[in-house]
């Protein structure tokens, strides 16, 4: 009545999955901004303080002040 047009839930067309399952992990929106958001916003923190590290396995022995990163490390972060 009052003319304001508000959106309560935005959805995708995301139905199946890429064997023709029916999946609807992405049928929200939502869903996929927050994980491209968590996704960029990792790679900028890991490739502003690693970027020109190498990266290696846990437990990897390496001799000291090598540019040398391991998983462990990254999630520590």
């Amino acid at each position: 009545e009052s003319g304001v047009l508000r959106i309560q839930r935005d959805i995708t067309t995301y139905r199946k999955n890429a064997y023709g399952v029916a999946d609807n992990s992405y049928l929200d929106s939502e869903t996929l901004h927050t994980s491209a958001y968590v996704l960029r916003r990792l790679k900028s923190v890991i490739t502003s303080k690693y970027g020109r590290h190498k990266l290696a396995n846990d437990g990897t022995r390496f001799g000291p002040g090598q540019a040398i990163v391991t998983p462990a490390v990254i999630r520590g972060e």
